[in-house]
C-alpha cells in the first residue's frame, strides 16, 4: 500500500539491518507517534535527523522490537521539506 505522510526523521544513516555493509537505515515518526523504518542503499544527502518531510512510501510489513512496533517501508520519495 502506497501512502503519503508528513514525518520527522528520527534516525539517519544507521547501518542497515538487512545489508549492513552496503546500506543505510532511516527511521521516521509521524505526528501520531507511528514509526517507520526504511533500509536502502541510496543516500539522500539532503535528509538529516530532526527534519520534517512530506514523503511517499510503500508499506511492506509491520514488526516489533522489544515491544515497540514499527512499520517497514520501501520506495521512499522525499516530496517536500516542511
Amino acid at each position: 500500500m502506497r501512502i503519503e505522510k508528513v514525518v520527522t526523521v528520527i534516525r539517519d544513516r544507521e547501518p542497515s539491518d538487512i545489508k549492513p555493509n552496503v546500506g543505510w537505515r532511516f527511521d521516521f515518526e509521524d505526528d501520531d507517534g507511528n514509526e517507520y523504518e526504511w533500509n536502502t542503499t541510496v543516500d539522500p544527502e539532503q535528509v538529516r535527523n530532526g527534519q520534517k518531510w512530506l514523503v511517499r512510501m510503500t508499506i511492506i510489513g509491520k514488526a516489533s522490537v522489544l515491544g515497540k512496533p514499527f512499520t517497514r517501508v520501501k520506495n521512499v520519495t522525499f516530496v517536500e521539506r516542511r
